[in-house]
């Protein structure tokens, strides 16, 4: 979840004639879901031509003054004592869930361009909370899994080979109000869009081992290593234009490189400039448990973070190595 930045640091070129640039904030009055609701949804598209895409999106709707949280249950009621936010998403909307890019659509499915109400075209309606005054947004290109071969989908999957994440942070949201017009978009996973982090990871001159999967949980073993490995654009303090890239996860670790004395790293399909520049900055955060000694508060989690946010251009790689001392 995308304040695990917050503890580290810690997720359309078609696009209706309406709808603002990237990040459109709320109009003057609720006019969607009627008295005591406030709305928010928009469009979501591939990045640059606009197609339509198989993707969650997952909102934590916070209050920033008491950084408490709320959640949203299925019938648009709002719970009204909150939560420390950080800990679970408000809502979430799996967008065509069904849909695969380039394969027929499955029958009787709409594809959809739109975000908002969970399962169904159209805004959310939820119950008006004066205390929500800004939304955390991350997207996560999806893909169906069919596990028995009966042609029904059994569940869905994150999958980065045709489009990457994105994360719309601090989005304001208006109570009462017709929060309509947030635009979020995808990167296609191609030179054209997307580029790449890697480098190398050290403790005491040594390689870091890769934590096991599932550590820590359901009665396994202690974490002893890396457990995470994420970027988040390094501008993402409200509303913006282009593609705000994101990646929650790494693709793979190496503790074998130079010899053993580094372990190298990659974080792809992180998308490229935006807004008119040829690149985007980056804030990558690699999170290291046991294995890297002890936190300033004797903890054992320890997250490292390079001494400048590196530069992503669309296809091209950029190094930026990482020191737990």
């Amino acid at each position: 979840m995308r304040r695990n930045m917050r503890f580290g640091l810690l997720v359309a070129a078609v696009l209706a004639a309406t709808l603002p640039l990237a990040g459109g904030v709320a109009t003057a009055a609720s006019s969607v879901c009627g008295p005591g609701k406030t709305a928010l949804g928009g469009s979501l598209a591939g990045h640059p031509y606009g197609e339509a895409l198989n993707a969650s999106v997952n909102v934590e709707l916070t209050d920033a003054r008491t950084e408490r949280a709320y959640d949203v249950y299925t019938d648009g009621r709002v719970d009204t004592v909150g939560h420390k936010s950080g800990t679970r998403y408000s809502y979430v909307d799996n967008v065509n869930p069904e849909f695969v890019r380039g394969k027929p659509v499955p029958t009787g499915v709409v594809v959809e361009k739109t975000w908002g109400a969970p399962g169904r075209q159209g805004v959310l309606c939820f119950t008006t909370n004066p205390r929500i005054a800004q939304a955390f947004i991350e997207i996560y290109p999806r893909r169906p899994v069919d596990e028995d071969g009966d042609g029904t989908t059994d569940r869905s999957v994150t999958d980065r080979s045709k489009y990457g994440a994105a994360a719309h942070y601090r989005q304001p949201v208006r109570a009462g109000a017709d929060n309509t017009g947030i635009v979020l978009r995808l990167p296609q996973n191609t030179p054209a869009a997307v580029g790449f982090l890697h480098g190398f990871i050290t403790y005491r001159g040594r390689a870091v081992p890769a934590a096991a999967p599932g550590c820590g949980t359901g009665g396994r073993p202690a974490c002893n290593g890396i457990t995470t490995v994420r970027a988040f654009a390094a501008d993402i303090n409200g509303p913006n234009c282009g593609v705000e890239g994101f990646s929650a996860s790494g693709d793979g670790l190496d503790p074998t490189a130079r010899g053993g004395a580094a372990t190298y790293y990659r974080i792809n399909a992180l998308s490229g400039g935006r807004c008119g520049a040829a690149a985007q900055s980056y804030n990558p955060l690699i999170t290291c448990v046991s294995f890297c000694g002890r936190n300033a508060s004797g903890g054992l989690s320890r997250t490292a973070s390079p001494r400048s946010s590196p530069a992503v251009r669309s296809g091209a790689g950029t190094q930026a190595d990482f020191s737990f001392g």
